[in-house]
């Protein structure tokens, strides 16, 4: 099948959202489809050199096509650039489109194109006029799908009648199967990392506490913290590991040689932009851990609970008890075979029902049933 796959997203940036959708695209191609990505066109960096160092660095090794939506306006060119796309492959033959944008999967819809859209927020987070449009959008013929991250956004959606009804899929985010990079340990001492953003919400801060009051293990940070945490130089700790932002394939190797990850997220998770997701994220940083096969200690949060299960596939603790983190991250390194059920039920868990393929073949399989 062909497919259209469009986000506004920029590929030159070191967005999470980049990972999920980089991943989608190449697990669709994977099954033996064709798929044109449409991306935000950042007229600084955006060349066939950048986009192939990006692929790379990503470990896409399919034949995905990166194409850029056209910027035709600089007055309302979300809603301009959408309706001229949409009617532009009208006459390509499609199968279908999923959108991470409202108002292109609303245009390609309303021009007749099977339309599945994603979306990673609530309802109240819309405008007025988006509101509109996606009420509208869910009567056509051709809507096939909501996709969304979590239970949360589905019992959220279903408060509405006018989305009750439509079609919805939950889709977590996942996670590629890393089972090569299995047995990596390379540090001599106890080592505790965590890999990902540092936006405000993470739980850095409980992270530097933990490396004064655990001295005889080495806590790693691999993020922007020049960018977000620009002062975090000056702490004096010893055993806190400063790595920097590293390219994602390179992240996930990191991540295979530390003896046990954390995700210590509170319950003001800021993503760009500072909304708070903390009742409906679906971390792809969890599911790549889990990748891995390491042992994971993470917070008591209601939208992390919806996958990860205490003491079956990681330890759930306070999200702000810092004793309650370091006596969870003893109890792992002082216990092999607890550390050794976590991790391999967390691993076991992501190949059975959390792959980028799994996920991918969901939508596949619901476009041909609707398409009946």
């Amino acid at each position: 099948m062909k497919i259209i796959y469009y986000s506004h997203s920029d590929l030159t940036t070191n967005q999470a959202n980049n990972t999920h959708v980089l991943k989608m695209c190449s697990a669709l191609i994977k099954l033996g489809h064709s798929v044109e990505l449409y991306v935000w066109k950042n007229k600084k960096k955006s060349n066939d050199n950048n986009y192939m160092q990006i692929l790379n660095k990503f470990e896409i090794k399919n034949n995905l096509k990166v194409c850029h939506y056209p910027q035709v306006s600089p007055i309302a060119n979300s809603f301009i650039s959408s309706y001229y796309l949409s009617f532009k492959i009208k006459f390509k033959k499609i199968d279908f489109i999923i959108s991470r944008n409202l108002r292109f999967a609303y245009f390609a819809c309303n021009n007749g194109i099977p339309t599945f859209y994603e979306t990673h927020k609530p309802i109240n987070l819309y405008n007025f006029v988006d509101r509109y449009l996606f009420k509208k959008m869910t009567k056509m013929k051709k809507f096939y799908s909501l996709i969304t991250i979590s239970s949360y956004l589905i019992n959220d959606y279903n408060q509405y009648p006018y989305f009750k009804k439509i079609n919805k899929l939950m889709l977590r985010d996942s996670s590629d199967i890393n089972d090569h990079l299995f047995s990596q340990k390379k540090n001599l001492k106890p080592s505790v990392g965590y890999v990902g953003s540092l936006y405000k919400g993470r739980g850095i801060e409980i992270i530097i506490e933990l490396s004064r009051l655990l001295k005889n293990v080495d806590f790693h940070i691999i993020g922007d913290y020049k960018k977000f945490y620009s002062n975090i130089k000056n702490i004096n700790s010893s055993n806190l590991i400063l790595h920097g932002y590293i390219d994602h394939k390179d992240a996930i190797k990191k991540m295979s040689e530390f003896d046990l990850l954390l995700a210590p997220y509170n319950s003001k998770v800021e993503v760009p932009g500072g909304v708070n997701t903390h009742k409906w994220m679906s971390p792809i940083k969890l599911f790549e851990y889990m990748s891995v096969k390491k042992p994971i200690i993470t917070s008591n949060l209601a939208a992390i609970k919806e996958f990860m299960v205490h003491d079956y596939n990681c330890l759930i603790v306070d999200e702000n008890d810092t004793i309650e983190w370091k006596n969870a991250i003893l109890k792992i390194l002082n216990d092999k075979n607890l550390s050794n059920k976590l991790a391999s039920n967390a691993y076991n868990d992501l190949i059975l029902k959390y792959t980028w393929e799994i996920r991918a073949r969901k939508i596949i399989n619901e476009f041909k049933q609707t398409s009946q």
